[in-house]
Protein backbone atom coordinates (compact mmCIF):
# COMPACT_ATOMS: atom_id res chain seq x y z
CA UNK A 1 0.00 0.00 0.00
CA UNK A 2 1.31 3.63 -0.88
CA UNK A 3 1.64 6.36 2.02
CA UNK A 4 -1.41 7.86 0.44
CA UNK A 5 -3.73 4.68 0.38
CA UNK A 6 -2.97 4.03 4.13
CA UNK A 7 -3.69 7.31 4.87
CA UNK A 8 -7.54 6.70 3.05
CA UNK A 9 -7.59 3.43 5.30
CA UNK A 10 -6.85 5.21 8.33
CA UNK A 11 -9.79 7.90 7.54
CA UNK A 12 -12.02 5.19 7.08
CA UNK A 13 -11.30 4.07 10.38
CA UNK A 14 -11.16 6.99 12.24
CA UNK A 15 -14.67 7.98 10.78
CA UNK A 16 -16.39 4.04 11.06
CA UNK A 17 -15.23 3.81 15.04
CA UNK A 18 -16.27 7.20 15.68
CA UNK A 19 -20.32 6.86 13.76
CA UNK A 20 -20.08 2.94 15.84
CA UNK A 21 -19.24 5.23 18.75
CA UNK A 22 -22.12 7.43 18.19
CA UNK A 23 -24.61 4.98 17.27
CA UNK A 24 -24.30 3.46 21.00
CA UNK A 25 -24.31 6.56 22.23
CA UNK A 26 -27.51 7.80 21.01
CA UNK A 27 -29.00 4.48 21.41
CA UNK A 28 -28.20 3.83 24.92
CA UNK A 29 -30.30 7.65 25.15
CA UNK A 30 -33.28 6.06 23.71
CA UNK A 31 -35.83 5.13 26.23
CA UNK A 32 -38.31 2.91 24.81
CA UNK A 33 -38.57 -0.82 23.45
CA UNK A 34 -35.69 -0.15 20.75
CA UNK A 35 -33.47 0.84 23.49
CA UNK A 36 -30.20 -0.63 24.38
CA UNK A 37 -30.33 -3.51 27.49
CA UNK A 38 -28.58 -2.57 30.26
CA UNK A 39 -26.39 -5.61 30.02
CA UNK A 40 -24.35 -7.44 26.95
CA UNK A 41 -26.74 -9.05 24.01
CA UNK A 42 -27.21 -9.44 20.50
CA UNK A 43 -29.69 -6.61 19.91
CA UNK A 44 -26.34 -4.22 21.50
CA UNK A 45 -23.75 -6.06 19.37
CA UNK A 46 -26.16 -5.69 16.16
CA UNK A 47 -26.13 -1.62 17.57
CA UNK A 48 -22.59 -1.94 17.35
CA UNK A 49 -22.80 -3.46 13.71
CA UNK A 50 -24.55 -1.32 12.40
CA UNK A 51 -22.88 1.44 13.43
CA UNK A 52 -20.02 0.00 11.90
CA UNK A 53 -21.71 -0.61 8.68
CA UNK A 54 -23.71 2.97 8.42
CA UNK A 55 -20.32 4.77 9.11
CA UNK A 56 -18.26 2.51 6.20
CA UNK A 57 -20.94 3.26 3.42
CA UNK A 58 -21.68 6.90 4.71
CA UNK A 59 -17.94 7.81 4.43
CA UNK A 60 -18.27 5.75 0.79
CA UNK A 61 -21.13 7.65 -0.32
CA UNK A 62 -19.99 11.33 0.79
CA UNK A 63 -16.31 10.52 -0.53
CA UNK A 64 -16.44 13.03 -3.03
CA UNK A 65 -16.91 15.67 -0.79
CA UNK A 66 -13.96 14.98 0.81
CA UNK A 67 -9.82 15.58 -0.10
CA UNK A 68 -10.14 18.70 -1.86
CA UNK A 69 -7.53 21.32 -0.96
CA UNK A 70 -7.95 24.92 0.06
CA UNK A 71 -10.96 26.65 1.32
CA UNK A 72 -13.27 25.72 -0.86
CA UNK A 73 -12.48 22.35 -0.05
CA UNK A 74 -12.86 22.86 3.59
CA UNK A 75 -15.76 23.51 3.23
CA UNK A 76 -16.82 21.00 1.16
CA UNK A 77 -15.89 18.86 3.77
CA UNK A 78 -17.90 20.15 6.22
CA UNK A 79 -20.82 19.69 4.16
CA UNK A 80 -19.94 16.11 2.88
CA UNK A 81 -19.91 15.72 6.84
CA UNK A 82 -23.33 16.54 7.54
CA UNK A 83 -24.31 14.40 4.26
CA UNK A 84 -22.22 11.53 5.88
CA UNK A 85 -24.40 12.08 9.39
CA UNK A 86 -27.61 11.71 7.88
CA UNK A 87 -26.40 9.13 5.64
CA UNK A 88 -25.15 6.98 8.47
CA UNK A 89 -27.80 7.56 10.52
CA UNK A 90 -30.44 6.21 7.88
CA UNK A 91 -28.19 3.26 7.40
CA UNK A 92 -27.97 2.42 10.81
CA UNK A 93 -31.20 3.16 11.71
CA UNK A 94 -32.59 0.64 9.36
CA UNK A 95 -30.42 -2.06 10.41
CA UNK A 96 -31.34 -1.45 14.04
CA UNK A 97 -35.38 -1.03 13.49
CA UNK A 98 -36.42 -1.24 10.39
CA UNK A 99 -39.24 0.85 9.75
CA UNK A 100 -39.19 3.64 12.76
CA UNK A 101 -35.49 3.45 12.65
CA UNK A 102 -35.10 4.85 8.69
CA UNK A 103 -37.50 7.76 9.74
CA UNK A 104 -36.24 9.03 13.13
CA UNK A 105 -32.73 8.01 13.49
CA UNK A 106 -31.44 11.02 11.04
CA UNK A 107 -34.25 13.37 13.58
CA UNK A 108 -32.43 11.52 16.99
CA UNK A 109 -29.23 12.41 15.50
CA UNK A 110 -29.86 15.92 14.77
CA UNK A 111 -31.35 16.32 17.74
CA UNK A 112 -27.78 14.71 19.83
CA UNK A 113 -26.31 17.25 17.68
CA UNK A 114 -28.53 19.95 19.11
CA UNK A 115 -28.56 18.67 22.74
CA UNK A 116 -24.69 17.84 22.86
CA UNK A 117 -22.95 20.17 20.55
CA UNK A 118 -19.70 18.37 22.02
CA UNK A 119 -20.85 15.09 20.38
CA UNK A 120 -21.27 16.92 17.37
CA UNK A 121 -18.07 18.82 17.12
CA UNK A 122 -15.93 15.44 17.72
CA UNK A 123 -17.63 14.17 14.62
CA UNK A 124 -17.42 16.63 12.85
CA UNK A 125 -13.01 16.57 13.95
CA UNK A 126 -13.46 12.75 12.71
CA UNK A 127 -14.75 14.22 9.31
CA UNK A 128 -11.86 16.97 9.12
CA UNK A 129 -9.00 14.51 10.13
CA UNK A 130 -10.51 11.74 7.60
CA UNK A 131 -10.56 15.01 4.77
CA UNK A 132 -7.03 15.68 5.59
CA UNK A 133 -6.12 12.19 5.13
CA UNK A 134 -8.09 11.05 1.96
CA UNK A 135 -6.56 14.71 0.80
CA UNK A 136 -2.68 12.52 0.58
CA UNK A 137 -4.03 9.70 -1.70
CA UNK A 138 -5.74 12.49 -3.87
CA UNK A 139 -2.96 14.22 -4.73
CA UNK A 140 -0.67 11.43 -4.25
CA UNK A 141 -1.02 10.96 -8.12
CA UNK A 142 0.01 14.38 -9.14
CA UNK A 143 4.13 13.42 -8.55
CA UNK A 144 3.78 10.30 -11.05
CA UNK A 145 4.61 10.97 -14.30
CA UNK A 146 1.74 9.41 -16.76
CA UNK A 147 2.34 8.97 -20.21
CA UNK A 148 1.50 11.80 -22.78
CA UNK A 149 -2.27 11.43 -23.63
CA UNK A 150 -4.15 13.50 -26.92
CA UNK A 151 -6.06 16.49 -24.75
CA UNK A 152 -5.36 14.65 -20.96
CA UNK A 153 -4.32 16.83 -18.63
CA UNK A 154 -1.40 15.63 -16.40
CA UNK A 155 -3.16 15.92 -13.41
CA UNK A 156 -5.64 13.91 -10.88
CA UNK A 157 -8.89 14.00 -11.92
CA UNK A 158 -11.89 15.23 -10.12
CA UNK A 159 -15.04 13.83 -9.40
CA UNK A 160 -16.22 17.08 -10.46
CA UNK A 161 -16.81 18.24 -13.88
CA UNK A 162 -14.38 20.15 -16.00
CA UNK A 163 -16.82 22.88 -16.26
CA UNK A 164 -16.71 23.06 -12.20
CA UNK A 165 -13.12 22.73 -11.79
CA UNK A 166 -12.76 25.19 -14.33
CA UNK A 167 -15.34 27.88 -12.22
CA UNK A 168 -14.44 26.60 -8.77
CA UNK A 169 -10.50 26.41 -8.51
CA UNK A 170 -7.86 28.24 -10.11
CA UNK A 171 -5.73 26.96 -12.30
CA UNK A 172 -2.44 25.22 -12.58
CA UNK A 173 0.70 26.16 -13.80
Amino acid sequence: MSKGEKAYAVAYAIVVSVAAGLTMYVMAGVESVDALPAGQSFYSVWTLISGVIGGALALYAARGWLGERGTFGWMRALVGGTAAALIAAVIAGTLISPVYGTFYAPVMLATEFMENPTIGLGWYAAILVAHHLMSSLRYEGETWDYPAQDDEPHEVTSPLSSLSRANLYHQRD
